[in-house]
């Protein structure tokens, strides 16, 4: 699993209080209180012109036990070079990783559906579907994600049910029920 650092709304910035070479493992800042607690990462330049570190420690307005070139190459910055803790690559794919890892995400993303255990969605004890659908054990241990709560399903059958793509296209399963 990746570590996955503490975010901090709105991105705030600091500014190098000292230039520094690309070999530095301790950057001195203008307030080093701005970034969040060690260890974090942080994001020193802009655009396409930034390198990304991993620091492990604060002490005073300095970082130290500084990692540098986690993302974007190490290189020498400025005095007054701005930095910040944005969120960046790094974040996004340290999340998808440990999510992979612990959802067995296949290749593209999706769940891999022989990891999908069978799931118990009640009981279909009524005809025609509208009726199912409108029961509140059929679904019992699923939830609508809160964009269209209402399924836009017609069939006339459990398979032609099953079959359709708008069925259940905004239920997920809670695990928590019985």
């Amino acid at each position: 699993m990746k570590e996955i650092y503490p975010a901090q709304a709105n991105s705030p910035a600091a500014m190098l209080s000292d230039s520094i070479t690309a070999e530095a493992t301790s950057i001195t800042l203008s307030d080093a209180d701005i970034l969040p607690t060690a260890p974090n990462i942080a994001v020193i330049g802009s655009s396409d012109n930034a390198e990304t570190i991993i620091y492990t420690a604060k002490s005073g307005n300095q970082l130290t036990g500084v990692t540098r070139g986690v993302e974007g190459a190490a290189k020498a910055w400025p005095s007054g070079t701005i930095i910040a803790r944005n969120f960046t690559a790094y974040d996004y794919n340290s999340l998808v990783e440990n999510v992979g890892q612990k959802a067995n995400l296949d290749s593209s993303g999706k769940l891999n559906s022989q990891e999908v255990p069978d799931i118990d969605c009640g009981v279909w004890v009524s005809d025609p579907v509208m009726i199912h659908n409108n029961d509140s054990a059929a679904h019992k241990n699923m939830k609508a994600d809160g964009n269209n709560t209402q399924s836009a399903d017609t069939s006339s059958s459990l398979e032609e049910h099953i079959a359709s793509p708008q069925a259940h296209q905004n239920l997920i399963i809670d695990g928590n029920e019985s």
